[in-house]
């Protein structure tokens, strides 16, 4: 005798929750249509299969069993909690979410799921201090549960509160360790707060735990990114790629590291293919290419790209707010430049100022308060300020201005090309010869033989700056010869530093005191153009000796807008570019750059220098 449908249907539904709780879910989900063609309205049925559904990865179908479940039983405030949370997984809009999530609670104010997804919500839409009120409420009542730690921690991070985001992160890594993104959140959290190093050692305690989980494999890619050991990024983020290509954000990650270990031009291929896909509306893919585009001397593709650094997240640059049009190379009166970069960059641009007067008749530049002085010295033709108090994001109510724009950006219009590199002038820039005559009658033998000013390193030590840069220690060997004395250009020294370095040599290493070489520019400029050749990291120091012409040997990693895909940054006349290998450690460039060295020392011409400092 046949079974009765509805008692099928019970049978067959018994068999599909046995299968949904082992995890079953391709099984389970055919015996629940199997069963909703028997019941096709049952409202229980429709929602454990959108459940299903949603457990296994597809939302949307999960949207429409749940929306039929809601419709059919719409008392039901678990009903309507998991639709909101189904809606919010298939990327629903905050605001529909947050709908349904309410309409959850009006029937049951205490419901979990509803009141976990509100705050998920109101995360989502920005509201951030309702969110934490909620989630700290939920943890009150379910102090160790993981989940609403890791989501009050992201709460947190948004509000930039990374040390309290912290706590919470770790409260979540610790109680629950199998669970892949407390991992993942906690690591990030400790990179947004200047921890990389600290995140990349936690996350590769634990990411072996994970071997088939990509999201993880692109984690440790991503900050072993950030700490620039781009070899051991690279294995991970081709292994996450592989296992989910349409990810945009992790073939970003993969393209930077192409681009880092010289495959430039599959890196810009793969970055043409993000920048299309994203409609040119992904401003950190944009500013990857113009990095790609820079390194191969397409400048005018790079310029272009390279106005997407302001909205890119981690550039760390602000666009600053005037109340002016943005000058586009006609004709006017007074023009107001903006440093929109660091002392370096301000160094390497600015001398474009001098090359717009047949259509500026005034040029204004602002920059931070402690490069005025100097700037005004070195480029009497320009009227240079500081920076206003105001906030950048403000626009200036009063002006003595017609037009504006930043300085990245005119160099932009004034170097379009290679080509455009070739024609400058002499340098433009000014210094103290009386200030330079008598620094250098303070060093010993420098008037018997070629002085050489040395750095070594920034004063910026991020773990992704210092990978590049010597220790007083690796640069000893250089000093070690009898054809030149050295001066310190090293901006900050410590007292080990210096005393290291006077003892390496034969007594032919001098650091200069009463010399500020940080904040007193116009000293250091004075001093950097007493000599006859610099060895300087990637740094303001070697950017200074470029722009005053003195011969450079600098030495870095990659540095595309530096080089611009040449062997000698075209910005300068006088620089050698050492680039270091990323399967090397930095130090390994030292007998080079002794090598290049002794070359440069053994056909110098003295009365250059001498020519330079007004001798």
């Amino acid at each position: 005798m046949r079974a009765h449908p509805m008692q099928m249907a019970e049978t067959r539904l018994r068999q599909a929750i046995a299968f949904h709780q082992a995890g079953n879910f391709e099984k389970a989900q055919k015996l629940y249509k199997s069963v909703l063609k028997l019941a096709p309205k049952d409202p229980a049925t429709l929602n454990l299969a959108g459940m299903s559904f949603l457990q296994s990865g597809k939302p949307n179908k999960a949207v429409d069993h749940l929306k039929s479940a809601v419709k059919l039983a719409p008392k039901s405030a678990q009903f309507r909690a998991n639709l909101a949370q189904a809606m919010l997984a298939a990327e629903h809009s905050p605001a529909s979410v947050l709908a349904v999530a309410e309409a959850a609670l009006q029937r049951d104010s205490l419901n979990i799921t509803a009141r976990d997804v509100k705050g998920l919500a109101l995360t989502k839409s920005n509201r951030l201090e309702e969110a934490e009120h909620l989630f700290r409420t939920l943890l009150s009542e379910d102090p160790a549960n993981a989940d609403l730690h890791r989501k009050l921690g992201s709460v947190l991070m948004h509000q930039s509160r990374l040390e309290d985001a912290l706590v919470h992160f770790t409260s979540a890594a610790k109680t629950d360790p199998a669970n892949p993104d407390n991992l993942i959140r906690l690591a990030q959290c400790r990179a947004m707060n200047g921890q990389p190093d600290l995140a990349a050692a936690g996350f590769a305690k634990h990411a072996g735990a994970f071997p088939n989980n990509p999201a993880v494999q692109h984690e440790f890619a991503r900050l072993l990114f950030l700490v620039a050991r781009y070899e051991e990024a690279m294995p991970f983020a081709e292994r996450a790629c592989r296992a989910n290509p349409r990810e945009m954000s992790w073939q970003l990650t993969y393209a930077g590291l192409l681009l880092k270990l010289g495959r430039i031009e599959d890196a810009r291929l793969l970055l043409d293919k993000l920048d299309r896909a994203a409609n040119g509306r992904w401003p950190e893919a944009r500013l990857t290419l113009a990095e790609a585009c820079f390194s191969t001397g397409d400048l005018e593709r790079a310029w272009t790209y390279y106005k997407a650094r302001f909205d890119a997240d981690g550039s760390g640059l602000k666009r600053r707010i005037y109340n002016a049009p943005e000058w586009t190379n006609q004709p006017v009166k007074t023009l107001l430049v903006w440093a929109d970069q660091g002392l370096g960059d301000t160094l390497q641009s600015a001398p474009v100022l001098l090359e717009i007067k047949d259509r500026v008749s005034n040029v204004i530049l602002e920059v931070e308060p402690r490069f005025k002085t100097f700037f005004q010295a070195a480029l009497p033709e320009v009227i240079c300020r500081a920076f206003p108090d105001a906030d950048p994001a403000q626009p200036e109510e009063a002006r003595d201005y017609d037009a504006v724009i930043c300085l990245s950006d005119l160099a932009g219009l004034q170097r379009p090309t290679l080509a455009s590199f070739t024609n400058r002038a002499e340098c433009p820039y000014r210094i103290d010869t009386l200030r330079a005559q008598e620094l250098l009658a303070r060093i010993d033998g420098a008037r018997d033989k070629p002085l050489v000013g040395i750095a070594w390193r920034s004063r910026l030590l991020e773990t992704y700056r210092a990978r590049y840069y010597l220790s007083a220690e690796q640069v000893c060997p250089i000093l070690q010869t009898d054809s030149a004395v050295f001066v310190k250009l090293q901006y900050t020294a410590t007292h080990a530093e210096l005393e290291l370095l006077s003892n390496a040599g034969s007594g032919n290493f001098t650091a200069l005191s009463g010399l500020d070489l940080l904040d007193d520019l116009i000293g250091a400029a004075a001093l950097t153009a007493a000599c006859d050749l610099v060895i300087a990291p990637n740094s303001s120091t070697a950017d200074m000796a470029g722009i005053l012409n003195v011969p450079v040997l600098r030495f870095g990693g990659a540095t595309p807008k530096l080089t611009l895909g040449q062997s000698a940054p075209p910005w300068f006349v006088s620089a050698e570019f050492f680039q270091i290998d990323e399967k090397h450690p930095a130090d390994a460039i030292v007998p080079a750059l002794k090598a290049a060295m002794e070359a440069t020392l053994a056909s110098i011409d003295r009365g250059t220098r001498d020519q330079r400092i007004g001798l």
